[in-house]
């Protein structure tokens, strides 16, 4: 009976053994598909900055410092707009409001 009982202790904790191992991989799976999502995210956000300096270097060798000056100017009242349009669409929440204005923003 004795060693009857001290297996079933030893099988009891070597199944928690396992589920500590389970547990710690889970995790693990958890963290690499929260990193590919962050990753794709940076990659995406790393491509509009290379487009958007591509985009504003032709523009400023294209064209006369009045009429970029001018167009600076009506940008900025045009992306007020569009902040205020997004936040409104996120009730307030600034980081839906973001995620809004820059699938908004986005270049086709």
């Amino acid at each position: 009976m004795e060693f009857e009982r001290k297996m079933s202790e030893q099988e009891i904790i070597f199944e928690e053994k396992k589920d500590i191992f389970r547990d710690i991989e889970k995790k693990g799976e958890e963290f690499k598909e929260q990193f590919e999502v962050l990753f794709e995210h940076a990659k995406k956000s790393m491509n509009i900055i290379v487009e958007g300096a591509k985009f504003e270097a032709t523009y400023a060798l294209s064209v006369d410092k009045k009429t970029r000056e001018k167009t600076m100017k009506d940008v900025k009242e045009v992306r007020e707009e569009l902040w205020e349009e997004a936040l409104k669409k996120a009730n307030g929440d600034v980081n839906e409001a973001h995620n809004v204005y820059e699938k908004t923003c986005v270049f086709p």
